[in-house]
């Protein structure tokens, strides 16, 4: 929630509606958007919901605008239904014709400059795509709102700008291990710097000794442990904060369907998700 959040305000995309293509529970998103009197939430426009009239099936901004709590019991579009619109028992046309019917809700509010998504798999989002060009609604900044697999992305027939988020492919255990080796050699390398006595093994000297002038070894890689950090192959490699653990925080990227030198779209890389901030690969990226 709260990368998606920085992500809108970065790019400064504070008219926005959302599409809710399964049930979804948005409701820490939603809490953000409230606080924040810059945006300006249009309709949420629930395509899980095909037996209720198009007037019915989204819902504006005063939903959220209530002092009702946002849980996922207490918001209307959250609630379990029978059936997607994908999966509804009328026909195509139908089924192509009722969503139509519901996307209109993004007409409503003139000053919608970005869509966000919540449940809606890559065609899913193609397919929305392309009713809405079709239906010569406004041009929109799309984003992916949940967590991607970037490696599982397509191009084809998608919006140029959309915004995805999410890992790339998960850590093997050969990853871990290669960042065990790694811190330790780093330690190892600047203990020798700062002491070559300290780099030596155990049977050498007590790495325990704290009557060294210079310290003890063990001492040395306990500090060492408490201040580094780096860019492992599992992941960021830190120390755990007020706690003693090293831990690795999986890569969180941030991606946008850019074209390539040749013309062909494509997924680039614009930074990161770490710690609760945005770390942008390109600072001037700008919608």
């Amino acid at each position: 929630s709260h990368l998606l959040y920085y992500l809108l305000m970065m790019n400064g995309w504070w008219d926005i509606s959302i599409v809710l293509c399964q049930e979804w529970n948005i409701s820490d998103f939603l809490i953000l958007i409230k606080n924040n009197t810059r945006f300006n939430l249009g309709n949420i426009v629930n395509l899980t919901i095909t037996s209720l009239p198009p007037s019915s099936s989204s819902l504006s901004s005063s939903a959220v605008a209530t002092g009702v709590p946002l849980g996922a019991e207490s918001v209307p579009y959250l609630l379990p239904t029978a059936s997607t619109y994908a999966s509804n028992s009328s026909s195509k046309p139908d089924q192509q014709q009722t969503l139509m019917q519901q996307l209109e809700a993004l007409r409503e509010h003139s000053s919608t400059t970005g869509v966000v998504t919540f449940g809606c798999d890559i065609r899913e989002v193609r397919r929305l795509w392309a009713l809405t060009t079709r239906m010569t609604l406004p041009e929109f900044h799309w984003v992916l709102g949940d967590s991607q697999n970037v490696a599982e992305l397509r191009t084809e027939g998608l919006p140029l700008g959309l915004l995805a988020h999410g890992v790339k492919g998960s850590p093997s255990l050969d990853h871990y291990v290669q960042d065990s080796l790694e811190i330790v050699a780093r330690g190892v390398g600047s203990a020798a710097q700062e002491n070559p006595a300290m780099a030596l093994i155990p049977g050498t000297t007590n790495c325990m000794d704290s009557q060294q002038r210079n310290g003890s070894s063990g001492g040395f890689l306990a500090r060492f442990l408490s201040n580094t950090s780096f860019e492992g192959q599992s992941g960021f490699i830190s120390r755990e904060s007020h706690r003693q653990n090293i831990i690795s925080e999986a890569h969180h990227y941030i991606w946008s369907l850019q074209l390539d030198p040749l013309g062909q779209p494509t997924w680039t890389r614009l930074g990161r998700w770490r710690r609760g901030r945005v770390l942008m690969d390109w600072p001037s990226h700008h919608g």
